[in-house]
């Protein structure tokens, strides 16, 4: 079989679920074989367990020889923006900076991440992302021992901007991805990123948490106006009931159908069907 022919694994994930799509190449990519795996709840660090159960679906012969794509969950990933360097020349130079900046305000435990960076404008932020090494390890690991070439891994808040990016060209808003447990808030301006951060969030109407993070980092960027704009991207809960008469003015984004998938398909396997 041609590379170029081989089928892609798009693997989701998260603390909670494992999300499976196998997508059949050809001139019309589909979705022909898809799963969610309910995984238990771990007291701490969830993706050892995780992992074990993931080797135990993909050694379905189903799952195996194709080209496999990995998307973390946002409780899998720790965001950092990057201060443009001056004094950085050079990519050799700008991994140890951003080695740096992790440590400085992760600590010590950051040495042991596999940190990523995206390129960025001269002037503005880097958008830079860290994960454990032993899970990435573990994720190649398992890739290869199911046959399957990995071909990468990303957190959640790639494909998922990625899918709506076109919202952003002509101005300035924020980005919020909702997951179970988790607020991620992105703010992207002037053609670059501005701000990230994740926190811990309940798992009701996520509206009014929401809310109250954009007013507590409004207050701490110490700057009177920030975009008023916020697209919501909550696949768990696909009607919000959004605040009313709020400074804010929230929108949020539903999947379309695609990859044969229906609409609420889409939902449930929001972590695999963005835009690789």
């Amino acid at each position: 079989m041609l590379p170029l022919w081989r089928d892609q694994l798009r693997i989701g994930l998260s603390p909670d679920a494992i999300v499976l799509t196998r997508i059949c190449r050809g001139w019309r990519p589909r979705v022909c074989e898809k799963h969610i795996e309910q995984c238990q709840p771990a007291p701490k660090e969830a993706w050892p367990g995780v992992l074990e159960t993931l080797a135990l679906l993909l050694a379905q012969e189903k799952w195996q020889n194709a080209n496999a794509v990995v998307t973390l969950s946002s409780h899998f990933v720790r965001y950092l923006l990057i201060p443009w360097n001056t004094e950085i020349n050079g990519d050799q130079e700008q991994a140890a900076y951003v080695k740096h900046r992790f440590s400085k305000v992760f600590g010590a435990s950051a040495n042991h991440w596999a940190l990523r960076h995206s390129d960025a404008a001269a002037g503005m932020p880097v958008l830079a992302s860290g994960i454990d090494q032993a899970l990435l390890d573990g994720i190649r690991k398992v890739c290869a021992a199911s046959k399957l070439k990995l071909r990468s891994v990303q957190p959640y808040l790639m494909p998922a901007f990625n899918q709506y990016r076109h919202l952003f060209k002509n101005g300035s808003a924020w980005l919020v991805l909702a997951e179970h447990g988790k607020l991620t808030l992105a703010l992207f301006q002037h053609g670059s990123w501005q701000h990230i951060s994740s926190h811990l969030a309940g798992n009701d109407n996520p509206a009014e948490a929401i809310t109250l993070l954009l007013e507590r980092q409004l207050r701490l960027s110490g700057m009177e106006k920030r975009p008023g704009k916020v697209y919501l991207l909550a696949p768990g809960h696909p009607r919000i009931s959004l605040p009313r008469n709020s400074k804010w003015t929230m929108q949020q984004l539903q999947p379309e159908a695609r990859l044969g998938l229906s609409l609420h398909e889409c939902n449930q396997y929001a972590l695999v069907t963005g835009e690789i």
